[in-house]
């Protein structure tokens, strides 16, 4: 039997990802994303709960942001667990193999000023152009 598990969402960070890691060291990058649906009569915000591994959670953790516009595909798992009361505890989560960030990463201007450079020519005048 042949099945497909595939999920691809574009939506805006609930909060920047929470990066941990495994025994093994390494890293696993936790985060929500919020997609609104629209239609004519209302509109429909629906919560994913996303997983990134490895290099992944890594290029997840420096280029996420809180509120970033992002694409995530990967795969639906569902995760069971009992909590510390006994009961049963199930959640639905994106196991994301492909993740991009839609924006640009924000970037902390007052550390930036003076000090940002104009690339350097290859030229050693105005004159000589390398065309």
């Amino acid at each position: 039997m042949i099945g497909l598990n595939r999920i691809e969402i574009i939506g805006h960070l609930g909060s920047g990802p929470e990066t941990r890691f495994t025994v093994e060291n390494k890293p696993v990058a936790t985060f929500s994303v919020a997609v609104n649906t629209k239609t004519k009569e209302s509109e429909e915000t629906c919560w994913f709960r996303c997983v990134a591994f490895d290099r992944l959670a890594t290029i997840c953790e420096l280029y996420l942001h809180k509120g970033g516009l992002v694409y995530i595909a990967g795969r639906l798992k569902v995760r069971e667990w009992d909590n510390e009361a006994g009961q049963k505890q199930k959640v639905v989560e994106i196991m994301a193999r492909e993740v991009i960030a839609l924006e640009k990463k924000r970037v902390e201007l007052d550390s930036a000023i003076g000090e940002t450079k104009p690339p350097e020519s290859n030229c050693d005048s105005d004159d000589e152009l390398p065309f």
